[in-house]
């Protein structure tokens, strides 16, 4: 054990020496790709998160979760057997973008309303882009409709929630709240702290894109995005910018705005993408968490749930399809019978299903 983290180490060192490097050679491209991701940041990020961040640690700190969680006692209770306080951050966490959820969730533990067991279990699923986060890239900049946005972010919501009702076998009924509600009466306390708290965390997460954007630019100067990119337009019929984009939004999620404009095909790899959160955001979850979470648990939820948000938002595109423009030059995720993708992603579920079982069995003894 002892040697493997010393391997762990050296590599990780191998791979901070490498990109310090890289950054000095590629150093137009590093400054090029940041400026964009600094552009993102100004223009996506903050105007479409921080106002939701403010207002979700509004509710909690002036307790406003306990009531919203009373008025949804029955179905929090006999539906999905989450404590009604928990629905409540699971719905809050839903609309309000991804950071928020695990944010809530750490500062319910700080003060004793939910175990290190609960919150390892219930931050699996209080993750969701937000409809702000999805007007502002999807909407916005790729389809130019609300009614897309709308498709998109009910596809998300819609997974989840059947993430939740499934992993509520698992759990029982919950009895009634130990935690007593508690109001706050200095009203600037509330404010000045929720602002506080918001702003932190979209300043975490607006560095964490900066500092993905330099990897960016380190990787498409050593020709890594070209050649995968090349490989996944092969494999999935995609074109090669349908394929950079999602190899590129896997990685950091505000890159899906590279994708093909108005090419309402792409909408459910869209959907699925912005269900994952890409690994930025990931890491950024981890780090609220102080890596106190069973990471391979999340990480398959997290893609179990943007299985799901594909097939879904899939089945969307094509009951809505006459509202949408659909181009033939490029229809090919919604009507290529011969393309190879829904056959590998559902493969992948599979995969995923048989893991989380084992994964079960072996916690279990």
């Amino acid at each position: 054990m002892g040697n493997l983290k010393k391997l762990q180490s050296a590599v990780f060192s191998l791979i901070i020496l490498a990109m310090f490097c890289a950054s000095i050679i590629f150093s137009d491209a590093v400054s090029r790709e940041i400026s964009s991701g600094i552009h993102i940041c100004l223009y996506v990020i903050i105007p479409s998160l921080y106002g939701a961040m403010v207002c979700a640690c509004m509710i909690t700190e002036s307790g406003l979760h306990h009531i919203i969680g009373k008025l949804l006692s029955p179905a929090a209770k006999y539906i999905f057997r989450l404590r009604p306080e928990i629905f409540a951050v699971f719905i809050i966490s839903n609309i309000s973008g991804y950071p928020v959820g695990a944010k809530l969730l750490s500062d319910l533990r700080k003060k004793g309303e939910i175990t290190d067991r609960e919150f390892d279990s219930y931050i699996s699923f209080c993750y969701a882009s937000g409809p702000a986060f999805v007007a502002g890239t999807a909407a916005a900049q790729i389809y130019r409709s609300f009614f897309a946005g709308m498709v998109i972010f009910s596809s998300i919501i819609t997974a989840n929630n059947i993430l939740v009702f499934i992993s509520s076998f698992k759990r029982s009924r919950p009895c009634a709240s130990h935690i007593i509600t508690t109001h706050c009466d200095d009203h600037s306390s509330v404010v000045l702290s929720s602002v506080n708290n918001a702003a932190g965390g979209m300043f975490q997460m607006c560095i964490m894109i900066i500092a993905f954007s330099m990897i960016r630019g380190i990787l498409s100067e050593l020709g890594v995005i070209g050649f995968l990119s090349a490989l996944v337009s092969e494999i999935s019929g995609m074109s090669h910018q349908d394929s950079a984009a999602s190899f590129l939004s896997f990685i950091e999620i505000s890159n899906v705005t590279r994708f093909t404009f108005m090419d309402y095909n792409n909408m459910p790899l869209i959907a699925a993408l912005l269900s994952f959160g890409g690994l930025c955001v990931i890491l950024q979850v981890f780090a609220i968490a102080n890596n106190r979470i069973a990471k391979l648990r999340f990480f398959l939820y997290r893609l179990a749930g943007s299985i799901l948000t594909y097939f879904i938002c899939r089945a969307a595109c094509l009951i809505f399809a006459d509202r949408f423009v659909i181009s033939t030059a490029s229809y090919k995720i919604l009507s290529k019978s011969s393309s190879a993708l829904p056959s590998v992603i559902l493969i992948i579920m599979s995969v995923l299903l048989i893991s989380q079982k084992a994964i079960d069995k072996t916690s279990s003894k």
